[in-house]
Order: structure tokens, then sequence, then C-alpha cells
């Protein structure tokens, strides 16, 4: 299992290196997604490379991964959204989130390499909150005629799914842990193949034109 996730680690760089080849191709909001793919992608190679050669304990990485990725994807969605007041709730959301995350952390250093999907949870709510305001919007607007053709649908829709799935994982977490080894390891093959999933949908982002079509 330990191989699979950390295949399905490196299969971060297929969107990366077609979002680089595509770069002058791609809409504001999707260039977003790809500067949030490569500092995410440096992190876990990092927390591999920690976890093999310096410490076992790599949990440092897992909350810079929450609290860089909520950042982007607030910067992805303020791209996306047309609402300044929109705009200004999403961003009141991830500042709270944030503060919390970092205070926590401030008073109690130890927290760091203590694993809790407290925060993956939180996070996950946000997202979809992100994900779910972004297409009401977009359906209210009807302003595309194909909405499965742009950028915008997929990232959303990759969010969408990664978020939702593991949304269940994130908040049962103790019930997972409490399972038989096969039990947990299916239910973790079960998380790589949904972020493999994700990456596939960014894939497909970097490969949609920019949103032209109008009715």
């Amino acid at each position: 299992m330990i191989l699979f996730m950390h295949i399905t680690t490196f299969l971060i760089l297929i969107p990366i290196t077609v979002g680089i080849r595509r770069f002058t191709s791609l809409d504001i909001g999707t260039k977003w997604v790809l500067y949030m793919l490569i500092p995410i992608s440096i992190n876990q190679f990092l927390s591999i490379y920690w976890s093999n050669f310096v410490e076992k304990n790599n949990l440092p990485f897992y909350y810079f991964h929450i609290l860089v990725e909520v950042l982007f994807i607030l910067k992805i969605y303020s791209k996306y959204t047309a609402s300044n007041m929109l705009k200004s709730i999403l961003r009141m959301i991830v500042f709270a989130f944030c503060t919390w995350l970092i205070i926590k952390f401030l008073i109690h250093p130890e927290h760091l390499k203590t694993y809790s999907t407290v925060e993956r949870s939180i996070q996950g709510i946000i997202v979809l909150i992100f994900t779910a305001t972004h297409l009401v919007q977009q359906y209210k607007q009807q302003e595309v005629m194909y909405p499965q053709k742009t950028s915008e649908f997929w990232i959303s829709f990759g969010f969408t799914l990664f978020f939702s799935c593991n949304l269940l994982l994130f908040l049962f977490d103790d019930l997972v842990f409490s399972q038989n080894k096969v039990v947990f390891q299916s239910i973790w093959v079960i998380h790589g193949i949904v972020t493999i999933l994700l990456y596939f949908t960014f894939t497909i982002a970097f490969l949609c034109n920019r949103k032209e079509t109008k009715f």
C-alpha cells in the first residue's frame, strides 16, 4: 500500500507537466491551480524524503499542505467569482480558518506531530461551500452553453469529488483506524484512487480552452 500511495503522490507531475506546456492557453483561475500544484508537490516529495531518511513523523508537512491548499483554493475561486460581497465572505471564512490553525499550533506546537483530521474535515467543508456556491452561480448566469468544456467546471468537479468522498473518511477517522488491517488498507486505497481522479480532472481542466462559448 505504501508503494501505491507513493505512486499516487508522484502522479501529480502529470497535471503539472500538462499545465506548464499549455500555460499560455490557461485562463487566470486555471493558472492558479497550476501555481497551487507546484508547492503542494514539493511539500509532498519533501514529506516522503523526510519520513524515509530523517524522521518517520512527517505530520508537519500534512498541516502545511492544508494551509497552502486552502489559501490557493480561495485565490482560485476569487478569480472565478464576480460578486465582491461573495469574495469578501470567502476571504473571511478562510481567514478565520487559517488564523485558528496558526494560533492552535503556536499555543500547542506539539500538535504538529499529532495526527488529527479535524483540520482536514473543516477544510473539506469550506471547499465544498466554495464549489457549491460557484456551481450555483454558474448555473444562474447561464453564460456558457457547454460548461463541461470549461476548465472551471472540471476544477470544481474535481474538488467536489475529492472532498465529498474523503470528508466521511476525515470525519470518521477513529472508526477507520479501529478496523482490521485489510479494511484499513482498502479505505486508503480508495483515498488514493480519488486523489488520482482529482489529478485527472485537473489535467482535463488544463486541456480545456478559455471560456468563449456563450448563448
